[in-house]
């Protein structure tokens, strides 16, 4: 579905398994829930009200829960290339372990890809400079393991409450993803 796919994204025909065993069409855009508790705790940022990204797994958020302002809210980011394992630009590992929350990678397949598919939600964990274990200080296209990621040199592309699209550098500082999320951390 040409919608759901970046043009930028190598091979974009291509399907992903939903929990049920259905074939679904993949999308390169995901919604973000927030940030996970383990990268708080490995002092990647500092937690500032709640972790919580606008848009949550079965709870309804209205407009006005969001506190730090619509045009500093990100919801939808991209998480391209899925359900194939890319690090850094590149084909990633088969087989990851990544020692965390977030989910593994196995026969070089990431979870989540299909843009009908519940999975296909993130909460940001960061990753380490390898791109295969979490937490980590990298928040940007460091692995599409459920991470933010796209095949735009240097940048992703988000979408922000207000509607608006802007891209966000791969240099952004983890602090400042973090605050960029969260829908009520008044940062």
């Amino acid at each position: 579905m040409p919608t759901f796919v970046c043009p930028s994204t190598p091979n974009p025909e291509r399907l992903d398994k939903l929990p049920s065993g259905r074939l679904a069409a993949c999308s390169d855009y995901c919604a973000i829930g927030g940030v996970s508790i383990k990268f708080y705790l490995a002092g990647y940022a500092d937690l500032i009200g709640s972790r919580a990204g606008a848009m949550q797994w079965k709870k309804r958020v209205e407009l006005r829960d969001v506190r730090d302002g619509l045009s500093n809210t990100l919801v939808v980011a991209e998480d391209a290339g899925r359900p194939i394992h890319y690090v850094w630009g590149g084909i990633g590992p088969d087989n990851v372990n990544n020692g965390g929350p977030n989910i593994n990678v196995v026969n070089g397949r990431v979870d989540g890809a299909a843009w009908a598919s519940w999975q296909n939600f993130i909460a940001v964990h960061g990753f380490t400079n390898d791109g295969l274990y979490v937490p980590g200080p990298n928040v940007i296209n460091c692995t599409n393991n459920n991470e933010v990621y796209g095949f735009h040199p240097g940048v992703v592309v988000g979408l922000f409450l207000d509607g608006s699209v802007r891209a966000i550098s791969e240099s952004t500082d983890p602090q400042t993803f973090a605050n960029m999320i969260t829908r009520n951390g008044n940062d």
